[in-house]
């Protein structure tokens, strides 16, 4: 295993939090929010947020058409240039992709 050096960086970059947003949180309501900046000292802080959607405001989140196209661009570059390889052999060593109960 490889411990990835700045994992918020790593996950902002590749579209992963792009995807969790767009498929597990903002349906239910919730979305996940990074604030990176620098401090007084010149060091660079992260702050994660989570969001949640007043129970009557049914639209719920969604992504501004801009937001959409580059977030989605970087998780179809990373599913091109290694995810869907990590798919492919965990299907074929484990039968499946996905963990079920």
């Amino acid at each position: 295993m490889e411990k990835i050096k700045d994992p918020v960086e790593f996950l902002l970059e590749n579209g992963l939090i792009f995807e969790f947003n767009r498929l597990v949180l903002h349906p239910i309501g919730l979305a996940l929010e990074v604030d990176i900046r620098d401090n007084d000292e010149g060091k660079t802080e992260t702050f994660l947020q989570l969001w949640r959607c007043p129970d009557d405001d049914t639209d719920g989140f969604l992504y501004p058409s801009e937001s959409f196209n580059v977030g989605h661009q970087k998780y179809s570059k990373y599913m091109t240039n290694l995810g869907n390889q990590r798919l492919k052999l965990r299907s074929d060593k484990l039968g499946f992709v996905i963990q079920e109960k």
